[in-house]
């Protein structure tokens, strides 16, 4: 067979044949990842949340929205509101109520503390293994309820440890005792600067040595950080029902400063209103003094008058101009309140303000025209009129005024804030985070995600696995694949232990329906047409490297050969660890290095192999120096004997990339072969093989692909072979 030489090409990607290939790398791939998110659901930190539901409502109800002088004691907006809930100001305020500022936390063993403490159900302090007493093992508990530093050590983590009676001991970074006392105390001392150190620590509940790590943090961190933990969003579009939640690591903690948000703004919102109404109450007043005082100076003006000019008796006329000057100023009054309440919040272009600044107007002008009327009358009706109208405007305008403060007065006793509590603050049951499912979903996708590109990176750049990828990679065409054979590991095993004798290793004899034995029988076809264009029947079967199955494959393509009424010679050529004569429980020697060395002659080295039709022509003992006795004139003069004895010589190489032998027995050969095992040879090694053999002036003539375990023509090969024995 002559063959064109190739360059070695890079392994074309299928990716379906790739990830059937790689199924163990991709399910290797996805339960690693599995596991590791298990282990972070064991040791991660819980996410606790609590929520809180409040009402916040637009205007206020009644008479007081509906009146302009009360309008102060409207409600501000829902935004405005969810805004305040925000605030720095009002977080701060829960912060210091609850103590956020301090923190507390056991010491642990870094993932095996914290695997610990979430694993045990038994109530109290875990013991401690391995003499590790200072770490914390679970069961644990530590509240410290107050803690004044100094500002050199806020922020530093400070260590707790647990006394043998009851007590506890507080150090600093380096050793150093800040504060020794016991639990349910406020203990005092210092720094080694001699600034005072208080703590005061609610509950310890741990073994003695136990140590916690200790932070007194900056107020404006612990807000900062709340703030952005906490959630406010107006549920629906104005419908005035906010909710509120909080996430955090302590579910107490989390519930309690949730309750403290809750509970400041709902104080402050109530302030908020009442100082709202207060000062809508202040500023009446503040203008009922004048008032008063306003219609005592007129009445006192008019008895001074009629003291000193007695009664004048007022027409039915001058008492309706009165009546009617009297009218125009309430109005007036009325008007000009309404407008100093609206100008305390507005500018003057605000459409009302102007409204009422017009009406204002077109009144005063209306009581000049009165004013002028009552100028014409006599001098004595004048001033009695005059005098007469300026108390009854007084008294008017100031019972006004009155009756306008009472109603404020009503509408601010009633007066609450805007807001209500619908839920109270409460935190769930179950953590929200982290979450079992899609951790675990993640972690399996995650998983087979990068197993799958392992496998396609293995299948572009590993070693090829399949007939197509091998013909790519060497050049070479592939004369037969013989798939794995779990039958002929057995009897390798048997054979090993001597458990058998020589005719076990013969595979279509033991199981004729083995997966394997077909494909053997595809490559004796194969073989017998290759041979039909070959210079000699001397066929030369080598490999890159030891344990590629040569062996396996010269001696069961040997024994087909001889079943189909071949005469076969089986030569093994590998004078460096040939081991072939185990395998038809002969002896070594006399065998071919003792032909090569002139010691021994062909016919007396050639044994019956126990199969008709078979020999077999041993190694003999292992010389010093097999590439002297492979490159003398007896080895070729043997090929050309033997070959002519028989149908077919099998020549058993040993490794190609190893020693120079094979490119020696290959010289003589008429077909040269390479065995290759499946998905274990890269590229480069099998062109280094094709390589070596050409340099050495040997051809290759076609590679065998042995051990090959997945592959859609098996499947065919299972399913063919269970449906023959289901109708045996």
């Amino acid at each position: 067979m002559t063959h064109t030489e190739q360059a070695p090409r890079a392994v074309p990607l299928q990716p379906a044949r790739a990830l059937v290939d790689g199924r163990w790398i991709v399910a290797g791939c996805a339960a690693v990842a599995l596991a590791v998110a298990g282990a972070y659901l064991l040791v991660a930190t819980p996410r606790w949340r609590a929520d809180a539901l409040l009402r916040i409502e637009e205007r206020r109800e009644g008479a007081a929205a509906a009146d302009p002088i009360t309008t102060g004691l409207d409600a501000p907006p829902v935004k405005a509101e969810i805004e305040v809930l925000r605030a720095r100001t009002l977080v701060a305020a829960a912060v210091e109520r609850v103590g956020l500022d301090v923190s507390a936390e056991p010491r642990r063993v870094p993932f095996l503390g914290r695997l610990a403490a979430r694993l045990r159900t038994d109530e109290g302090p875990a013991p401690a293994p391995f003499g590790l007493v200072r770490f914390a093992w679970g069961g644990e508990r530590i509240s410290v309820a107050r803690l004044e530093l100094p500002d050199a050590l806020v922020d530093v983590p400070l260590v707790l440890t647990a006394d043998d009676d009851g007590g506890f001991r507080l150090c600093d970074p380096d050793g150093t005792t800040l504060a020794d006392g016991a639990v349910g105390r406020l203990v005092e001392g210092s720094d080694r600067a001699g600034r005072p150190v208080r703590v005061l620590v609610s509950e310890l509940l741990a073994r003695p040595a136990t140590e916690f790590v200790v932070r007194k943090l900056r107020i404006s961190d612990v807000v900062s950080a709340l703030q952005r933990q906490l959630s406010v969003e107006e549920r629906g579009k104005d419908t005035g029902v906010v909710a509120v939640s909080l996430e955090g690591s302590d579910r107490a903690r989390v519930a309690a400063a949730l309750e403290a948000i809750v509970e400041t703004y709902l104080r402050q919102n109530g302030e908020r209103t009442s100082a709202r109404a207060a000062r809508t109450v202040a500023l009446f007043d503040e203008r009922l003094p004048q008032l008063r005082a306003n219609v005592e100076r007129a009445e006192g003006a008019l008895e001074a008058w009629k003291l000193k000019n007695g009664t004048v008796d007022v027409g039915a006329e001058v008492r309706a101009l009165l009546e009617r000057s009297v009218d125009l100023s309430r109005r007036i009054s009325e008007l000009q309140a309404k407008r100093s309440e609206l100008s305390a919040r507005h500018t003057d272009r605000y459409p009302e303000i102007a409204d009422l600044s017009n009406q204002i107007g077109a009144l005063e002008i209306q009581q000049k025209l009165m004013e002028a009327k009552l100028r014409t009358l006599p001098t004595a009706e004048r001033h009695a009129a005059r005098l007469t109208r300026e108390v009854q405007a007084a008294t008017a305008v100031y019972l006004q005024i009155l009756e306008r403060s009472q109603q404020v007065r009503i509408a601010a006793a009633a007066t609450v804030g805007n807001a209500s509590l619908v839920d109270v603050p409460a935190a769930a049951e179950a953590p929200v985070a982290p979450r079992a499912p899609p951790i675990l979903a993640f972690g399996v996708l995650i998983g087979l995600a990068t197993g799958a590109a392992g496998a396609l990176i293995r299948s572009r750049m590993g070693a090829p696995g399949d007939p197509v990828q091998v013909e790519v990679a060497s050049g070479l065409p592939v004369l037969g694949t013989v798939p794995h054979s779990s039958t002929e590991a057995s009897l390798r095993r048997a054979i090993r232990r001597r458990l058998t004798g020589a005719r076990a290793a013969a595979l279509h004899a033991v199981d004729p329906g083995d997966v394997a034995v077909e494909d053997l029988r595809t490559l004796r076809t194969n073989l017998a047409m290759a041979l039909g264009g070959a210079k000699s029947n001397v066929v030369a079967i080598g490999g890159p490297a030891p344990g590629v199955g040569k062996s396996f494959v010269c001696l069961n393509l040997a024994l087909l050969l001889a079943s189909a009424r071949r005469k076969v010679l089986l030569v093994d050529g590998d004078l460096r660890r040939g081991r072939l004569h185990r395998d038809f429980g002969l002896e070594r020697t006399p065998g071919l290095a003792e032909v090569l060395a002139g010691s021994a002659t062909f016919d007396s080295t050639v044994r019956p192999s126990g199969t008709e039709g078979l020999d077999v022509l041993p190694t003999g003992d292992l010389p010093e120096d097999p590439t002297a006795l492979l490159e003398s004139p007896r080895f070729p003069e043997l090929l050309e004997d033997a070959g002519k004895r028989y149908d077919v010589v099998l020549v058993d190489t040993a490794a190609i990339l190893a020693v120079t032998d094979p490119a020696l027995v290959a010289r003589h050969a008429g077909l040269s072969l390479l065995v290759l095992r499946a998905g274990e040879h890269p590229v480069e090694e099998i062109a280094l093989t094709v390589k070596r053999l050409r340099q050495s002036g040997a051809r290759v003539d076609g590679a065998i692909l042995n051990d090959v375990r997945s592959g859609r023509h098996l499947r065919y090969r299972y399913d063919y072979r269970d449906r023959a024995r289901a109708r045996a």
